[in-house]
């Protein structure tokens, strides 16, 4: 992804790798449009990164290259903490979705979602952005907290889960603690912080 400053024009100016006081807080993601000519420039046969290569070549040799900034909500998925913020931030409103619309939504706050599907006891707190998925069971006095949990997963009577992932059929028993980790039937992963 790295940095790409563009002119008043848009027209792209260079490609640079991540640094650490940013020029620029554009960078390269999306879909790309070539023309023809820079296609059968590509070699073939060989395996290359068109953000490393093919974009830079251009650049340097005055090619037209242009980018277009969209303020769309984006997030680098590329971390177990990066995708649970992205979560999170799906549930909170600060990331908007089309698919979570009325007709699989059981109940939407500004601090929790439960799709239809999924049991709660009436005694369990849910918050900071928590995802039920449907299927899923949370038993009474269980606190849940900035977590997703998945679809016919379980979380015990009186359990804590905070900052974690439960993966579908998982079960967490009664008065568990869970924090900062990949729930599966097996075992316990801890996502670093």
């Amino acid at each position: 992804y790295g940095c790409v400053p563009t002119d008043s024009d848009g027209r792209v100016t260079a490609f640079l790798e991540k640094m650490e006081n940013p020029i620029t807080n554009t960078i390269n993601a999306g879909c790309y449009v070539f023309k023809s000519s820079v296609v059968q420039a590509i070699p073939q046969d060989t395996v290359i990164s068109v953000e490393r290569q093919t974009f830079p070549d251009l650049v340097s040799n005055h090619g037209k290259v242009f980018g277009f900034i969209d303020d769309s909500y984006w997030l680098d998925i590329g971390t177990p903490k990066a995708l649970l913020k992205g979560a999170k931030d799906l549930v909170t409103g600060a990331a908007e979705s089309a698919a979570l619309n009325e007709s699989n939504v059981l109940i939407h706050t500004s601090d929790f979602l439960v799709m239809k599907g999924a049991v709660v006891d009436p005694s369990a707190v849910l918050d900071g952005g928590t995802c039920v998925s449907a299927g899923a069971v949370v038993g009474a006095g269980a606190h849940i907290t900035g977590s997703v949990i998945e679809p016919n997963a379980t979380i015990g009577a009186d359990s804590q889960v905070a900052d974690s992932f439960v993966s579908a059929g998982a079960i967490i028993e009664n008065s568990a603690k869970i924090s900062a980790a990949f729930v599966t039937n097996g075992e316990i992963i801890s996502i670093p912080q």
